[in-house]
């Protein structure tokens, strides 16, 4: 039905966050809630977001806009702009793995699709990763 152009438009590919209100299914809580009984289940529903052209992937890490990384682990709309729950992330250093990245799961925030900069895709082309560990060396 992608290819359809009277369905598509009608299809939803994120769960989204209306409050209390609830019209259709696809913005009851539920849905949200249902993914993280099983941690890997959100990447079957929607493992990819673009935002202004680069493809954000969920559990892979990236920049935000002040510098920050994170790894979003849930896509979701809210008051109309994508958003998603993320999990901080800071550089380590270890005697044994070198410099790299630990992801504190502990921790959660939500983002907006305006906070995000540079994907896991563009790190390697991105001035603003210079001097940063490679997004793949999650040590922790």
């Amino acid at each position: 039905e992608f290819s359809n152009p009277r369905v598509c438009p009608h299809l939803r590919f994120y769960a989204e966050d209306n409050g209390k209100s609830v019209n259709q299914y696809f913005e009851a809580r539920h849905w949200r809630e249902a993914a993280h009984e099983n941690d890997h289940q959100q990447i079957k529903l929607t493992p990819m977001a673009v935002i202004r052209g680069q493809h954000f992937y969920l559990y892979k890490l990236c920049l935000l806009q002040n510098g920050s990384a994170c790894v979003p682990y849930e896509w979701f709309i809210c008051k109309g702009k994508l958003h998603a729950m993320t999990w901080p992330v800071s550089i380590a250093e270890t005697a044994t793995l070198g410099r790299g990245w630990i992801v504190d799961e502990f921790k959660q925030f939500e983002i907006s699709e305006d906070d995000f900069s540079v994907s896991f895709t563009g790190w390697r082309s991105s001035a603003a990763t210079r001097g940063l560990p490679s997004p793949s060396k999650i040590i922790g």
